[in-house]
């Protein structure tokens, strides 16, 4: 991959790490590149689709193997359910007049109902990454926050796979910031088994 500047003139290593193509004094920031619009045409599905290939990048069914078994993220909110002896549902809560708020899984498939149990899944397989540690805390807070405006007595529940297990155990300050606010984690392994992170 050959990099240029805004004349079209190649750059050289030295160029593009001291982000200098003209050989005169570094300035931070500095970008020598000009932007270039980007084609999203090669996005879309097999039929055109952009919707139903972008479903399929983020759906469960191409998930891992291991994956609690290989069935992703349903198969990991169903073993939760079962653990608890609850159906959940996925659920899209309006709250405030307009602002949607959406969970994998609650006792509460009703509108009208108010939930007893709300849950968050993070699932995967294999080493994370910080981004994956950084939307578990994400939906640690998403929980906390929900469950006060919808639900003040409902159990707030992540749902996790065995990686992350490494990142609630005892001793860090996530885990104990989640205890303090009334979060609970339970892990479930690759063959459905489901215990507390705790």
């Amino acid at each position: 991959m050959e990099m240029q500047d805004g004349t079209g003139r190649s750059l050289s290593l030295t160029e593009l790490l001291r982000g200098d193509p003209a050989g005169g004094e570094f300035e931070p920031g500095r970008v020598p590149i000009e932007p270039r619009p980007v084609d999203f045409s090669d996005t879309t599905g097999p039929d055109g689709d952009h919707r139903a290939y972008a479903g399929q990048m983020s759906s469960g069914a191409h998930a891992p193997a291991g994956h609690a078994a290989a069935g992703g993220d349903d198969a990991v909110l169903a073993a939760v359910g079962a653990h608890l002896g609850v159906a959940l549902v996925p659920r899209t809560f309006v709250v405030r007049g307009d602002v949607r708020v959406s969970v994998d899984g609650t006792d509460a498939a009703d509108a009208s109902a108010v939930p007893r149990v709300l849950v968050l899944v993070n699932g995967g397989t294999g080493q994370l990454k910080s981004l994956q540690r950084n939307k578990l805390i994400a939906d640690a807070f998403k929980l906390d926050w929900l469950r006060g405006v919808v639900a003040p007595g409902a159990r707030a529940l992540l749902a996790v796979t065995e990686p992350y297990a490494r990142l609630v155990a005892p001793g860090a300050w996530l885990p104990a910031a989640l205890r303090e606010r009334g979060i609970d984690v339970l892990v479930v392994g690759p063959a459905g088994s489901v215990r507390d992170a705790g």
